[in-house]
């Protein structure tokens, strides 16, 4: 755009469109297991989580998770493990909530990013994927997407 003052044009430049600000999804009281060794990554993320809506349960290994599940898995919605723990790793932990319910919705988080671990998450056919280190935004978007995703309706036995 050009505006002519007293005979000299002058242009104006507009601003850059700014890239538009996104707010992290809110939940609506769905129950999510986190399950992570590390305790302060353990317990912000259950804190964002409840900030944002939803209810959750925490569990420091597999095995305390299947646990979890057995306990409560008719109300959990989902569960977002990590990968690499000891007692029972991610791996052994979507195994054993698959035989639980097979349609159980899974995210899968992990700090590696090599070939052996995105292998390792196809061949668990877990829901999604989170690489660490990630952003609220990030976690709560791929969440609600993950538990808006059309699944087969299933109870755990």
């Amino acid at each position: 755009m050009t505006v002519h003052d007293s005979g000299r044009r002058t242009a104006i430049r507009r601003a850059a469109p700014r890239p538009a600000v996104t707010r992290p999804t809110r939940g609506n009281g769905e129950l999510i297991l986190i399950v992570e060794d590390e305790a302060g990554l353990r317990q912000v993320t259950a804190k964002t989580l409840e900030f944002f809506g939803y209810r959750v349960l925490t569990a420091e290994h597999g095995a305390e998770a299947v646990a979890l599940y057995r306990e409560h898995g008719s109300d959990i919605a989902l569960v977002l493990t990590d990968m690499m723990m000891p007692v029972m790793d991610g791996a052994a932990t979507v195994a054993a909530l698959r035989v639980i319910n097979p349609d159980i919705l899974v995210i899968a988080v992990s700090g590696l990013s090599d070939e052996s671990t995105a292998e390792l998450v196809a061949s668990l056919e877990v829901d999604a994927f989170l690489a660490k280190p990630f952003t609220v935004d990030e976690m709560t978007t791929l969440l609600a997407r993950t538990l808006r995703a059309e699944r087969p309706e299933s109870s755990p036995e």
